[in-house]
């Protein structure tokens, strides 16, 4: 085999093995960038996930605040005009008891809850 085909040849193989040498590298890139990708997603869809379980918890909350509420508002009203009785005793007792679950729904900490009770009760005038 002449020099100059040796030549050639071994020039094909050192473009060839650049050019292997890049599509590896370039491959290696794409993996490395999908593998990331993979991460970033496992991080969004965690996130996600926890949303949704602060969402139910919040929709759990609201829907019991609310039925809380409507057994207030229907305590109220039934006894109406009533006082003393055992119905209004009654009444005012359940809604107190109502009162103390959606509190430590809406303040949690001990003592901001005192403080807004506390604050709540010097609204009215005291009873003469």
């Amino acid at each position: 085999m002449p020099k100059e085909a040796i030549r050639l040849l071994i020039s094909n193989a050192n473009d060839t093995k650049d050019k292997i040498e890049n599509l590896i590298k370039t491959a290696t890139d794409l993996d490395n960038n999908i593998e990331k990708q993979k991460k970033e997603i496992i991080e969004i869809n965690k996130f996600a996930e926890n949303a949704k379980k602060e969402i139910e918890t919040l929709n759990t909350a609201s829907a019991q605040i609310a039925l809380i509420l409507v057994r207030a508002t229907y305590f109220t009203l039934e006894t109406k005009g009533e006082f003393g009785t055992s119905r209004a005793e009654r009444a005012i007792q359940e809604i107190m008891n109502d009162l103390n679950k959606i509190l430590p729904m809406i303040i949690p900490d001990n003592e901001e809850r005192a403080k807004w009770i506390k604050d709540l009760q010097n609204i009215l005038p005291s009873r003469k």
